[in-house]
């Protein structure tokens, strides 16, 4: 498991996460949904009496995983949705997972008695935390870092995508693989029912997610849809290789691993399966509501434009009304302005009145004489201007 998340981190282009946009409580509800809600799940599964009862608690683990590592962003891609925003979910609930995982299975199995006392299942906080940590946490950080500080790591990441790919699927393949023979013969034991029921639950698992997800982020939210399809995929998805980290540290007989490991092998493949099924119809959802954007923006285009080319008619009118409004103001503004004899009048007049206001005791006849000449003086100024 340390190459294969080693693996994961080498070919984790995180320059897609620069490109993230679109409403953030969209994005944080799908962080809520990965790491929070969707364990909840677990208490249902719990009290399902499959046999043996391995099964039931290899569903609950399948609840808290966190999000897939390649499949779902390869999904969200498939329908045309937002791949920055997938990349960023996948990223962010794998690393806070490691912490949230150990947590929510002490929660989960509290006051839980097994029916089969050989069933040893033990779930040790610290402990289970330092082992993710080691396995899960630390390799795909030393995996960034070689990627992002040694070119020629960057360089070989690139070149052999493809191939390293398969060879991390083979590496997958091959821990599946070892982990169900250990359990070969109890499964050859167990009832074609409990087969079935096991495969139905882990499918119908994924089906309540993407119906869950979906009204909560399109009906509810209204989230713009290239956003809601990457948030409803990837808030749906669960990693099997981390169930299956997982399930190697809680218990130590290899026949147990098995029998747990399967409710999320099928689970996982129920998620290839169903949502290679389902994109094509998502895919072409999303290029019809791209085409009704593009034509609502034309359409506001377009109106802008005739808004704004009004008839030449109106246009010579409404400039006519302005100068003539502006003329009217400009008149008003003139007739206020005082003439260079109405001003000497005034400053005649200022000085008659301030002479008879500072002295009262002075004749009638006075004041008259400086009324006069004051009026005298106004009027030659009038004839000399």
């Amino acid at each position: 498991m340390v190459i294969v998340f080693f693996l994961s981190g080498l070919g984790l282009n995180t320059q897609e996460l620069s490109k993230v946009k679109g409403s953030k409580l969209a994005t944080a509800y799908g962080f809520f949904a990965i790491l929070l809600l969707t364990p909840c799940l677990g208490f249902a599964m719990r009290e399902i009496p499959l046999e043996p009862e391995e099964f039931s608690i290899g569903l609950v683990i399948f609840c808290v995983v966190p999000t897939t590592l390649g499949i779902g962003v390869a999904l969200v891609r498939s329908c045309k949705g937002n791949e920055a925003i997938a990349l960023l979910l996948t990223v962010g609930t794998n690393m806070l997972g490691v912490f949230s995982m150990p947590l929510e299975l002490k929660l989960l199995f509290v006051g839980y008695e097994p029916s089969n006392p050989d069933l040893d299942i033990k779930i040790n906080i610290p402990d289970l935390l330092v082992k993710l940590l080691i396995t899960i946490l630390v390799p795909s950080v030393l995996g960034k870092l070689a990627r992002e500080f040694i070119k020629p790591a960057e360089k070989f990441a690139k070149e052999y995508r493809i191939p390293l790919g398969m060879f991390s699927t083979f590496n997958l393949a091959f821990i599946v693989w070892q982990t169900l023979s250990g359990a070969r013969d109890l499964l050859f034991e167990s009832k074609a029912s409990m087969i079935i029921s096991v495969i139905v639950l882990s499918a119908s698992i994924y089906l309540f997610y993407l119906l869950l997800n979906y009204i909560v982020v399109v009906v509810i939210m209204k989230v713009p849809t290239v956003e809601a399809v990457s948030i409803t995929v990837m808030a749906s998805q669960k990693s099997a290789p981390v169930a299956v980290t997982v399930i190697s540290y809680i218990t130590g007989t290899v026949s147990t691993q098995g029998l747990l490991a399967i409710p999320s092998i099928v689970g996982q493949l129920a998620q290839i399966f169903l949502g290679a099924a389902m994109a094509p119809a998502i895919a072409k959802r999303v290029q019809l509501a791209n085409k009704r954007a593009a034509e609502a923006a034309k359409s506001i285009e377009a109106e802008t434009k005739a808004e704004a080319a009004k008839n030449p008619e109106d246009v010579a009118l409404s400039i006519k009304e302005q100068q003539e409004s502006s003329s009217a103001d400009l008149t008003k503004d003139l007739e206020l302005v005082p003439g260079p004899g109405k001003g000497k009048e005034a400053a005649a007049g200022v000085t008659v009145a301030d002479a008879n206001g500072s002295d009262s005791s002075s004749s009638g006849g006075r004041g008259a004489a400086d009324v006069e000449s004051g009026s005298g003086a106004a009027t030659a100024g009038q004839r000399k201007v």
